[in-house]
């Protein structure tokens, strides 16, 4: 299981913590779209744009489609700080996002969005393979 690193600052760990928060946002820069996406190759096109590699070769700032990604689980550390917490990842979409909850309001990111809580035994289980409700 590829599981994502992410560490929060404790306004939002705790808003994700208690599912205030179902969505966490990450810029489109170079750095992202090539930890996210799951070709991992992306070049800075003439006026700054990402062009991505994959075989659609579509520019992600007219993209709507779904982030292409091998991620299957995000790890949300609070702070820099033990505290973690596991989610699986539903998607990653490329839109814009809530201003409340921490996007910019005048440009589009990759919104990583949070499936169930994986728990310490899941967790375990689930690089094994074998997944439990």
């Amino acid at each position: 299981m590829k599981t994502l690193d992410l560490f929060l600052c404790y306004q939002w760990y705790d808003m994700i913590d208690q599912g205030e928060k179902p969505e966490e946002y990450r810029e489109d820069t170079a750095y992202w779209t090539k930890r996210l996406c799951k070709y991992g190759k992306v070049k800075r096109g003439f006026g700054k744009q990402n062009i991505c590699f994959a075989d659609c070769n579509c520019k992600l700032n007219k993209c709507y489609n779904h982030v292409p990604t091998d991620i299957e689980a995000i790890r949300f550390h609070r702070g820099y700080t033990q505290t973690t917490m596991t989610f699986e990842l539903k998607q990653i979409r490329y839109d814009y996002g809530k201003v409340k909850w921490g996007a910019p309001k005048d440009r589009k990111v990759f919104c990583l969005m949070l499936g169930r809580r994986i728990g310490m035994f899941e967790q375990i289980e689930f690089k094994k393979g074998r997944i439990y409700p």
